[in-house]
């Protein structure tokens, strides 16, 4: 059995469409989909449980506060390898499913590999850059990676994010949804807790290349991806707080870079919110990160690898 795992929070009206694509594509798979509904404290609970309360393959998990995305999936993930399921896909709720998209990543990872993921395409058909082939160097990571990517020729960009028009292996993909082995994912230690937002891909990366797992991108399965509605973007302090929180533990603890490298790019980030929020006349909150950023780094690097 295929266990879906969907997180949900605040947004069940995206969450519902996400659980209609899948009733609609999914066919004759055995599976069963978990909503966790992460801490939403509205009517998130009540209306996934109207809607969806009398079907025997939907289970609501209701958490009583939000745990963030890592801690979130891994409790749909334990009540699936409870409830038996050997594979699972693991899907932003801001996901639309195509025809035989569930099918194909579940194909994949019974064919051995531990992370599968499809295709992603923006609503109006655009495909996203979903891919990276490789591990990237410091100074790649801080061109390609960064605000700095707006000075790099769109030739060279087109070039690294080039997807492979076959399943092949690669080194990261998107967190918007794969498929995975549950016992595989178990081993690994599912997600890890430290992380609230983002960098959970890096992480499972970094995961697989130590442990020589692969991870399948497969371009014959395909998923649309509302891009940010499910977390209602990062334009915001608190996502970009907890986004700088993930990179420099990713970095540190899983890369091993050096302070140097770590603190260059805590001041990237930094300029990157000053230039973003000062646009938007939030300088005072661009202020505040840079102040909580310096807390962050601080106690991060106290961290010794």
């Amino acid at each position: 059995m295929t266990g879906i795992i969907i997180l949900n929070y605040k947004k069940y009206e995206v969450t519902i469409n996400c659980v209609e694509s899948i009733l609609k594509t999914a066919g004759n798979l055995d599976y069963k989909i978990y909503l966790v509904d992460n801490g939403s404290g509205n009517e998130s609970v009540s209306v996934l449980s109207d809607k969806y309360g009398g079907f025997n393959q939907i289970e609501i998990i209701s958490l009583e506060e939000n745990t963030g995305y890592a801690a979130g999936n891994n409790e749909g993930l334990k009540k699936a390898a409870k409830d038996g399921c050997s594979t699972a896909i693991i899907a932003n709720s801001d996901i639309v499913f195509n025809e035989d998209t569930i099918k194909i990543l579940v194909k994949d990872i019974e064919n051995g590999a531990f992370i599968a993921a499809p295709k992603l395409v923006f609503p109006n058909g655009k495909t996203q850059n979903s891919v990276k082939q490789r591990p990237f160097s410091f100074l790649e990571y801080i061109f390609y990676e960064t605000y700095f990517r707006n000075f790099v020729p769109k030739s060279k960009l087109k070039e690294i994010r080039l997807l492979p028009d076959k399943p092949s292996s690669v080194y990261w993909v998107s967190g918007a949804v794969f498929g995975v082995n549950i016992a595989d994912f178990k081993k690994e230690g599912f997600f890890d807790p430290f992380t609230f937002l983002y960098f959970e891909e890096y992480i499972l990366a970094e995961k697989a290349k130590k442990s020589g797992s692969k991870i399948l991108f497969d371009p014959t399965a395909c998923a649309i991806h509302c891009h940010g509605a499910s977390s209602g973007g990062n334009a915001n302090l608190f996502t970009r707080t907890e986004n700088l929180r993930s990179e420099m533990y990713f970095l540190n603890r899983y890369l091993h870079w050096s302070k140097f490298k770590i603190k260059a790019v805590r001041f990237v980030r930094c300029l990157e919110v000053l230039f973003t929020f000062s646009k938007e006349g939030k300088k005072k909150e661009a202020k505040r990160f840079i102040k909580q950023s310096k807390e962050l780094l601080k106690k991060e690097l106290s961290h010794e690898n």
